[in-house]
């Protein structure tokens, strides 16, 4: 029962909190008080300068210059923001969810607002209804800019929102046609934000002559598209697989996934039921499961974060370890977003990433250098990191909990609590010795800090 739990909140949100109390509560009990504790919607908030709001198209040079400093630093500013808000432990399930699908509808722009708008659309709909996460989405000013469809009009169709749609969003490849591409698009023309960054429609610009989708006829409009998209069961089939792969294991079963997404498909894309169906069901416990996973480098931090009140010099350091790890909060790499699996891991980010917790909670910082994309446009671009990577943890909260703790059963514990897959009687025993050559005064933080630089601890 006890793995079973880690393993729910593994998956569901971001680790049990090494501060938590112990509950003799059931799997059912556990996830029912995380949805209970994500009901409420709480969107971020940030103040963002004047300047922000508007397009810049024919300002001034030094003035578009000035406006895009500030939209730099405004991004920086909402990359703390999310990351605050992740480590938090506050609903924990919807911010989860508000992750994948953040990543599901990859974008980057560099308009803070966009993006801040974007992030509480998602947000909102984390838990709700696939269908009105999609409609509000496709409407979204930082969608629109991103792939180009303020620009897709009558006479000239732009074709990179509506191959997005059906290819990532909701279909997948080989289950369209390059005409059905085509028409789609004719059908979005038009859609369009004005300079406050609020949805328009432009009836103008818009071809409203007759067209055939994925065999619909008619004088379709978006809206037709979306719900004619909707209406195929293979978009539930191919969202199902894709949070299978991010939730349950890189290794599809297809009988599991087709009855998922029929059961999703008949309730009508509801995402609470689908979290219901994969977490409560006994097959998600099976030992092939658990440790199935890599951990993407954020789900890495947030618990290191989270559990030790970890605070950087200044946001510039968090988004610098961002990028030495391979993932910077609102800047996907492309549209398809980033992938699972090993693509997180190579010669590059293993080595950071297995000294991670002592990176952050030991203040043991190597001579770390960030290498600038070469991007003008990076929203996160930066400079002269060397010397900036300073952190800060609070192990104070930590040592309370676990105070009348021997340090034989507090390893035991901790192995058993951080890592997926329980401890062998090897581990056991390695770091325990390890452990009785460490000073009485630090076994604990060691404890702590040899657990979490395991190999085993970056799989979840």
């Amino acid at each position: 029962m006890e793995r079973d739990l880690f393993h729910l909140y593994n998956r569901a949100a971001f680790g049990r909190s090494l501060l938590a109390v112990e509950s003799g509560s059931g799997i059912n009990e556990h996830f029912h008080q995380l949805l209970k504790e994500s009901e409420k919607v709480n969107p971020l908030s940030l103040d963002l300068p004047d300047g922000n709001h508007e397009a810049m198209d024919g300002r001034k040079q030094e003035n578009r210059a000035g406006v895009f400093r500030s939209r730099q630093e405004s991004m920086k500013m909402l990359n703390a923001v999310w990351l605050s808000r992740l480590c938090s432990g506050e609903q924990e399930l919807r911010e989860r969810m508000t992750l994948f699908w953040a990543n599901h509808f990859s974008c980057r722009t560099g308009n803070p607002v966009f993006a801040l708008h974007l992030n509480n659309l998602i947000r909102e709909h984390a838990l709700g209804n696939f269908g009105d996460l999609l409609r509000g989405v496709s409407r979204s000013p930082a969608m629109l800019q991103f792939l180009n469809n303020q620009q897709n009009r009558k006479a000239h169709p732009n074709e990179n929102f509506a191959r997005e749609l059906l290819e990532l969003f909701t279909m997948g490849r080989g289950n369209y046609t390059e005409k059905d591409v085509a028409e789609t698009a004719r059908a979005f023309t038009g859609w369009s934000f004005n300079r406050e960054g609020v949805f328009a429609f432009r009836a103008g610009q818009h071809d409203d002559g007759w067209k055939e989708v994925l065999g619909k006829k008619g004088r379709l409009s978006g809206e037709d598209v979306l719900a004619h998209v909707l209406e195929q069961k293979q978009t539930a089939v191919y969202l199902v697989r894709k949070f299978w792969k991010h939730f349950v294991s890189l290794q599809a079963d297809e009988d599991k996934i087709r009855l998922l997404a029929d059961d999703f498909y008949k309730k009508g894309y509801d995402i609470r039921e689908l979290l219901k169906s994969v977490f409560l069901s006994d097959w998600f416990y099976a030992a092939k499961y658990k440790g199935a996973l890599i951990k993407s480098p954020v789900e890495l931090m947030i618990p290191l974060i989270r559990d030790f009140k970890v605070s950087f010099a200044n946001h510039n350091v968090a988004i610098g370890f961002q990028k030495l790890l391979g993932q910077v909060l609102f800047n996907p790499p492309n549209v398809a977003g980033w992938p699972p699996g090993r693509a997180w891991i190579d010669h590059s980010t293993l080595s950071l990433r297995l000294r991670l917790s002592r990176v952050l909670l030991d203040n043991n910082l190597p001579d770390l250098v960030i290498k600038d994309s070469g991007d003008a446009n990076d929203s996160f671009r930066e400079s002269q990191t060397e010397g900036r990577f300073k952190s800060k943890a609070d192990w104070n909260a930590f040592y309370r909990r676990y105070d009348a703790w021997t340090t034989d059963d507090l390893f035991t514990h901790l192995a058993s609590f951080m890592l997926a897959v329980g401890p062998g009687a090897e581990l056991l025993k390695r770091g325990k010795e390890y452990l009785s050559g460490v000073d009485e005064k630090s076994r604990r933080k060691e404890a702590v800090l040899y657990v979490s630089t395991l190999p085993e601890y970056q799989v979840c």
